[in-house]
């Protein structure tokens, strides 16, 4: 599907979290079957915990009653040991998660993770399969890294954004506004080989591991499956990921670049 080339790789790459996953047509998924699937996977997750679902929230209305029906679907989070990874589950998603647990952790690399989720999606679907749910229909594929940008590690200032983003500016007036205290940014790139989405989103935050002042620089590449072969669903997952290593590659600086070891 995509160009065999050498993705940018780096020393100390400011990635925190790391996460994929597939979106797919409704399951019928009911809160009983949190509890027998965390059964089945207990011994690699032991730890779990309960989370609205991501984009879901309804109202259903009974013809028979005049008085709304909420239809809140839940998503629950199955942790490991270390607290490094994660899968999320709810009736139109399922994720696998890898995130630093310390700032100083081992950074787990894509092709570490890809086969980890391969083989927790094909447990997922049997489970399904099982529980006649049927094999989950995949309607869009995405990759996503996280990534933490320390003040006072090659930027100082929100004026400064552009020593990190070159084409990115100050955000200060012509005359009569000064440097700002906060300053965000979001864009959205289309991937024309696939039909896809690139987005970039740039925005303040406190990490709460350590309670440091950082730019969060998110990068998430999605597309859509040509089938639910899981060939075909690995190899888009592989072309969003390019897209989000070449996308974060390009839009970061050469100082950067630098700081963070690139090879």
């Amino acid at each position: 599907m995509m160009p065999q080339r050498i993705l940018p790789d780096y020393d100390n790459p400011p990635a925190q979290e790391t996460w994929l996953s597939f979106q797919f047509t409704p399951l019928k998924w009911s809160i009983p079957h949190f509890g027998a699937f965390w059964n089945e996977i207990r011994v690699s997750y032991p730890k779990f915990q309960v989370h609205p679902p991501v984009g879901e929230f309804s109202f259903q209305f009974d013809a028979m009653s005049p008085e709304a029906v909420v239809n809140f679907p839940v998503r629950c989070w199955f942790i490991n040991e270390e607290e490094n990874r994660l899968i999320q589950v709810q009736n139109t998603r399922f994720f696998h998660n890898w995130r630093r647990p310390a700032v100083d952790a081992p950074y787990l690399h894509y092709d570490d993770l890809r086969p980890i989720f391969r083989r927790e999606w094909e447990r997922f679907c049997d489970f399904a399969l099982r529980h006649n749910m049927g094999t989950p229909h995949v309607l869009l594929c995405e990759v996503s890294y996280v990534n933490h940008l320390e003040r006072g590690v090659g930027w100082d200032e929100f004026s400064e954004l552009s020593a990190i983003f070159p084409n990115l500016g100050s955000f200060e007036g012509k005359e009569f506004l000064k440097k700002p205290e906060t300053a965000a940014a979001q864009a959205t790139y289309v991937m024309p080989e696939m039909g896809g989405r690139l987005n970039i989103s740039i925005q303040p935050a406190i990490r709460q591991i350590d309670t440091k002042e950082i730019l969060q620089l998110s990068v998430t590449g999605s597309c859509h499956p040509p089938s639910d072969d899981l060939d075909d669903l690995i190899r888009s997952l592989d072309a969003c990921r390019y897209w989000v290593v070449k996308g974060f590659d390009d839009i970061t600086s050469e100082r950067m670049h630098k700081i963070w070891g690139k090879k």
